[in-house]
């Protein structure tokens, strides 16, 4: 159990490292312009705070949105990547060092990244303006790391459509993003995207095995993808 009196303190996402699950991260809202991470190492019995000293403030209005539990990404015992969104917004990568690189800045508190995966050797960002979900500016970037361990990040030749809050990659170069208007899907690692669905969803995530995508939205709705 970890307790925290401070007045700020808000925890927003969690994630455990696949290959041992009693090793997990969660993340909360900025306090102070200071990242808020936590690390289990006992299947969440216990947390101690992750000390990210070394990691520049974040801005004012800076934050991690819920978003469905997908911001935040454990690939390594000790390196995992975090999203966050508002008028700026951040890819943060803790692995033997400490990066926070920017994403895009708008004057808007609702715009920014809500969700990432990183599967088979490269990371896909999905974000946008929740209250302006047709706008289709800074909605998915793609990262990887460079051979030195730092995120390199990309630009797509074709975004997905609107705003969009999950993704998930797929094998085969392949991969899944939904929006509360549409779900797309790329077959090129996430370079170009096409509408598969005009119905919205929130959230969507691969199984465990194989490439069958759960996806959950408003109104108790779910589908599945069979690939």
């Amino acid at each position: 159990v970890y307790r925290d009196e401070h007045p700020d303190v808000f925890l927003d996402d969690m994630s455990f490292y696949s290959e041992n699950l009693k090793i997990g991260i969660a993340v909360g809202d900025p306090i102070d312009g200071d990242a808020y991470f936590l690390k289990t190492t006992d299947g969440g019995d216990s947390w101690k705070k992750i000390d990210l000293s070394l990691l520049p403030d974040l801005d004012d209005g800076e934050a991690f949105f819920a978003a469905s539990n997908s911001n935040l990404k454990l690939i390594d015992e000790d390196k995992f990547f975090a999203v966050s969104g508002g008028a700026t917004s951040d890819l943060i990568f803790s692995g033997e060092n400490h990066y926070k690189i920017g994403l895009s800045k708008t004057d808007s508190s609702t715009s920014g990244a809500n969700g990432l995966d990183f599967s088979h050797g490269y990371g896909l960002i999905v974000g946008g303006d929740f209250m302006n979900p047709k706008a289709s500016a800074n909605n998915l970037f793609i990262f990887e790391l460079t051979i030195d361990g730092i995120p390199l990040i990309k630009k797509p030749d074709k975004s997905p459509t609107g705003y969009q809050s999950g993704v998930a990659i797929l094998d085969d170069g392949k991969a899944i993003s939904c929006g509360m208007l549409n779900v797309e899907f790329s077959k090129d690692k996430g370079r170009n995207w096409e509408t598969i669905s005009k119905k919205g969803y929130h959230t969507c995530k691969k199984a465990r095995n194989g490439n069958r995508v759960f996806l959950a939205g408003a109104g108790g709705r779910i589908a599945v993808l069979i690939d």
